[in-house]
């Protein structure tokens, strides 16, 4: 058998580098008489448990993305489902639903059985079923993966995203715990997610709502009034991470704390300390929010903690495969001369069985796809090559091109640039810092980026593509669009992006696909196609709430505004006014000085 290293072995060299035990990260995942078998590569983990451990390693589900076998992707697409339901509050659908989950995956892991119950957390507080119900069901979701709890003894710094927050809820739904016993736990967990090692996306997703619970419990504890200045503290520290990320989970009801908070310093005649003054109004930012609520029909509170579980950036492992290599106009002896591996893939693209990850690993690369887990766009086994690459990426998105080149030229060295798809990478990058440098036109840009694209996908003709039998990594779908975006030619590409994403069968569930309707929508205005960049706008919109992305929804509800004022006319101007305001107030909270500069001006032309 062959050995499927990578992801083993990144796994252990996350443990060494964060000094974390790799019996405990497995725990509760991994059966123990398998955790050796796992890191010497004779045991392939499913999905559920690889995104288990690299949640329990600090990340969340936007930070990597993963091919999967069809039976996954159908399951997690009756995932999405049910959140669905959950976020719209269906309670006679989510019951069926709930029922069908159950009864097909329910027994295939303790992950599985942990979502179920989750789910059913959810689905028994909709029916308004008393706390000492919903504490049985969150202890028992909670104990399929971390058995430890029931005999009092967790390590914190293994918590998952998901574990996390349902010990979160027991905490909260357990009466027998006094207030003050709740509040140690609460700090403890607050403290650890400060302190541990974890992505900015999973700091957003737990700190927030562990701070709205501390302060929701002490403000009924209150001893003295320096107390106002801890909370207030505690709760900016929770705001400052959601404005870092650029989501808004429980910021409603951190911001009515503040109100209250400071409220009471006032008339305490206490201070506020200068480290926690904030640069945006409390009241202007909840009035806008109370705007967008009522008049698009959402709740401006986090009801729910559907957010936790929403699962991005997966695509359909055999479907992929079989629609790349008739887009690429391949046969199976094309892919491999070896008899038993066009078996394989035969079978692979017919979802029939699994196949040996690493022949996995060597049929997407012959595809001129990248095969990692996590969210990159090259091809590397190292480490400290991916963190290099992700620098450089960053560098260059903060337009710091200088220091970007010289990530880049380092990145030539460490890269094997044999692989195409490496080498088109940071070819693109470097397309991008001389373009940001002014060193080439944007139509050279475009351009040269066609190029680029046709030695990824050879023959491919932008004007006359279609959808059927189609698959672009995000990567080269960023690339059409910026070909689109810079380019001389744009409606037919614009309109071939939109149909490729918005299709009901499609084979991938990425995050990015919003990025991209929502550039779509500016793209359709600028070509003054107002209608349809309209009802894109209002999609995005109704997604972007749903996520709790503050950048999203302002971009969304400027497309509205502008799109409406040049199409149907429909919004009055006191409307006009209260959306760009909202607009600008949501650029002030996500930090974003261009945007801040930019509704500012449209303010005042107003």
């Amino acid at each position: 058998m062959e050995a499927n290293l990578i992801f083993p072995e990144y796994i252990k060299s996350e443990c060494i580098k964060k000094n974390l035990s790799f019996r405990k990260l497995c725990e509760g995942v991994i059966h123990a008489s398998s955790i050796e078998r796992f890191f010497d590569g004779e045991l392939d983990l499913d999905f559920d448990k690889q995104i288990r451990l690299l949640s329990r390693l600090g990340y969340d589900h936007q930070d990597y993305e993963k091919y999967v076998y069809k039976k996954t992707f159908d399951k997690l697409r009756v995932r999405d489902k049910i959140l669905s339901l959950i976020k719209d509050k269906n309670k006679e659908r989510l019951f069926e639903e709930l029922v069908k989950y159950k009864e097909k995956y329910y027994k295939e892991s303790s992950v599985d059985k942990q979502f179920y119950l989750a789910m059913k957390l959810q689905e028994d507080r909709m029916k308004g079923k008393d706390d000492a119900d919903l504490l049985r069901t969150a202890v028992e979701a909670l104990i399929q993966t971390v058995p430890g709890y029931s005999e009092h003894h967790i390590d914190l710094e293994y918590l998952s995203i998901e574990e996390t927050n349902l010990l979160i809820e027991t905490l909260i739904l357990n009466k027998n715990d006094s207030s003050k016993e709740k509040l140690t736990e609460l700090r403890k967990l607050f403290e650890s997610i400060d302190t541990r090692e974890v992505s900015l996306n999973f700091k957003a997703k737990i700190m927030p709502k562990i701070a709205y619970h501390y302060i929701n419990i002490y403000m009924e504890a209150i001893d003295t009034p320096m107390d106002y200045i801890n909370l207030l503290t505690l709760c900016n520290k929770a705001i400052e991470t959601l404005r870092s990320s650029k989501y808004i989970y429980y910021l409603y009801e951190l911001l009515t704390f503040s109100e209250i908070i400071n409220e009471a310093l006032a008339i305490n005649e206490i201070e506020v300390p200068n480290i926690i003054e904030n640069d945006y109004d409390i009241a202007v930012l909840k009035g806008s929010l109370d705007f967008l609520a009522e008049r698009y029909h959402k709740s401006k509170h986090t009801d729910d903690f559907c957010y936790i579980y929403d699962c991005f950036n997966y695509y359909c492992l055999g479907e992929t495969v079989r629609a790349r290599r008739k887009m690429l106009g391949l046969r199976l002896s094309d892919l491999s001369k070896d008899e038993a591996v066009q078996r394989a893939i035969g079978r692979l693209e017919r979802n029939e069985r699994k196949t040996i990850r690493d022949t996995v690993r060597k049929i997407l690369l012959s595809l001129n796809l990248c095969t990692e887990f996590y969210k990159l766009r090259i091809v590397t086994d190292e480490n400290n090559v991916i963190e290099d690459y992700i620098s450089c990426v960053r560098l260059i998105n903060g337009k710091q091109y200088s220091k970007a080149y010289d990530m880049l030229k380092k990145l030539e060295i460490e890269l094997d640039l044999s692989v195409l798809v490496n080498r088109t990478e940071l070819m693109w990058k470097k397309l991008c810092i001389l373009r940001g440098l002014g060193e080439i036109s944007n139509a050279d840009y475009a351009n040269k980026l066609k190029a680029l694209l046709l030695e990824l996908i050879p023959g491919i003709d932008l004007e006359c593509v279609s959808n059927k039998d189609y698959y672009f990594s995000i990567q080269e779908l960023t690339m059409i669009y910026n070909i689109a975006r810079f380019g001389e030619t744009k409606d037919k590409i614009i309109d071939f992006i939109y149909n490729y994403i918005r299709t009901e069968d499609s084979i991938f569930r990425s995050r990015e696909e919003l990025w991209f309707l929502n550039a779509i929508a500016d793209m359709y205005g600028d070509c003054e196609k107002y209608e349809k960049s309209l009802e894109l706008s209002e999609f995005v919109l109704e997604s972007a709430f749903d996520m709790k992305s503050a950048s999203f929804i302002q971009e969304s509800l400027y497309g509205i505004f502008w799109s409406d004022a040049r199409y149907k006319h429909l919004i009055d101007k006191k409307s006009q006014t209260m959306i760009l305001r909202a607009c600008y107030e949501l650029s002030v909270f996500c930090m974003d000085d261009y945007s801040i500069s930019f509704y500012k001006r449209k303010l005042d032309e107003l």
